[in-house]
């Protein structure tokens, strides 16, 4: 039995629209909780969850106003802004697709059809030229029968969600590099201050020395030495100055600003409390990193069903009007006008060869997007686990040279005093002196790479941005 035709398009419609692209199930984690657990926490480090704004856990001022300019004047971040402007507005065109789309056209164009040609061999004449009035109005609207309209707007909200955790990614290492530079400037000025007070010791040393050599206890040797101990001790300095002046740079080229910051840095920053880590497996819903690959699996899935839309035919409801006159007062005239309406359907059948290669194509990329979700997780879980051992080992080493720079203190004025009361000769003192300034730069070096540790930790952890809507991972069982 033949089907009537105009209950062929409606029934094939009902047919094929059960071939609607499918939603996500949301992605297994390659780890379990327990396998993400951090073990046993380094001292200095707890549970506790980890703030949003980290760097207040210094409790500085200046370094907050530092990070809080940077996060909003930072030129980086200006790009990565206006990038993901351009892809929301993308997801706007895609959403207008869901809506007809008309278009008008007028023109008064000057001459002769083929219409007026054929009356006129018709009449055995010849047509005139004559100006003509025509205006139009065309109406479209693409049926999403299939979800390939809503699969490409899918995918791209996902694109803007895995830009914005993008962003976010770069909000954490512009706050980090601000902190780390702020940290540096801090090291370099306070080793500077230690610098210039080993040289006042040692110009104290150095006259005592010549005083003593005056009297015959000392000889010209040890104020030689001496010498050389401050010679080598001064040449640290235009290093260090170039250093600072380096850190500043940076800030100020980090904060969006052209000149460094004008406030000098009095002390290096130091943590009183300890470093809140949060849990493990809170990661997999913290680190941008993670949300980002997470949202380009979810863009790729989309772009897949969009590809498989291609395999069945769209379908689309059009109408025109036209009129057309050698008078503008004929335009509204009957007989003048000229119209349509109805379906479209447009299928690339059976010839479906390029877009079943485009599907397989689109399935890979969202196979490999899988899986660089799932390394990311593998990452994250590796810079936790790395930063957690660098704080570890950077915070015993300084508490050790702590300890060392102490003791070389307390060596130095034993033998200072040994050495006013000639119970030591100069090359003692000397090599106390030289311990001790050895100890002092050690101790703010470690200091330095302390806080750098520890500042790399917030940064593997996370920082404390989260997404307000991310997918809801399931647990490995």
């Amino acid at each position: 039995m033949r089907v009537p035709a105009p209950l062929f398009i409606p029934v094939a419609l009902l047919v094929l629209g059960g071939c609607q692209a499918q939603a996500p199930t949301p992605p297994t984690a390659p780890l379990s909780a327990a396998e993400t657990s951090l073990g046993v926490l380094p001292d200095g480090v707890d549970h506790q969850p980890l703030p949003d704004r980290w760097w207040s856990l210094y409790r500085d001022p200046q370094l907050d106003q530092l990070v809080e300019r940077a996060l909003q004047h930072n030129q980086d971040l200006a790009q990565t802004d206006a990038h993901l402007k351009a892809l929301m507005a993308g997801v706007r065109q895609q959403q207008a697709a869901l809506w007809p789309s008309t278009e008008v056209q007028a023109g008064v164009p000057y001459g002769r059809s083929s219409d007026d040609q054929v009356l006129a061999e018709a009449r055995d004449g010849h047509a005139a030229n004559h100006w003509e009035t025509a205006l139009g109005f065309d109406l479209a609207w693409q049926l999403d029968l299939y979800g390939q309209l809503r699969a490409a707007i899918a995918a791209a909200q996902a694109s803007v969600e895995a830009q914005t955790a993008a962003r976010d990614q770069l909000r954490l290492g512009i706050a980090a590099q601000t902190s780390q530079a702020y940290i540096d400037l801090c090291s370099f000025t306070a080793r500077q201050a230690v610098l210039q007070q080993s040289l006042d010791n040692l110009a104290s040393s150095l006259r005592l020395t010549e005083r003593q050599h005056q009297g015959g206890v000392a000889t010209a040797l040890d104020s030689r030495r001496l010498q050389v101990l401050a010679s080598r001790t001064r040449a640290e300095l235009p290093w260090l100055q170039a250093r600072q002046q380096m850190a500043a740079f940076s800030l100020a080229q980090l904060t969006g600003q052209a000149n460094a910051p004008a406030e000098p840095c009095q002390q290096l920053p130091n943590l009183n409390a300890a470093l809140p880590s949060g849990e493990a497996w809170h990661l997999l819903q913290r680190r941008p990193d993670i949300r980002q690959a997470e949202r380009q699996w979810l863009a790729a899935h989309w772009r897949a069903e969009q590809v498989r839309g291609d395999l069945y035919p769209q379908v689309s409801l059009g109408a025109t009007l036209n009129t057309a006159s050698n008078h503008l007062d004929g335009l509204g005239d009957s007989r003048a006008l000229s119209f349509g309406v109805g379906p479209l359907i447009r299928w690339r059948f059976p010839n479906r060869a390029a877009n079943r290669a485009r599907l397989a194509a689109a399935d890979a990329e969202r196979e490999a997007s899988l899986a660089a979700w799932r390394s990311s997780v593998l990452s994250a879980l590796k810079d936790v686990r790395s930063a957690l051992a660098r704080y570890a080992g950077e915070r015993q080493r300084a508490q050790t040279l702590d300890q060392a720079a102490q003791q070389s203190r307390e060596a130095f004025e034993l033998a200072e005093r040994g050495y006013r009361a000639g119970s030591l000769d100069g090359l003692q003192q000397l090599d106390a002196q030289r311990e001790l300034i050895a100890a002092q730069a050690q101790q703010v070096e470690a200091r330095q790479r302390q806080a750098h540790s520890e500042i790399a930790l917030f940064q593997a952890l996370g920082g404390g941005w989260q997404a307000p809507d991310s997918l809801t991972l399931k647990e490995h069982p």
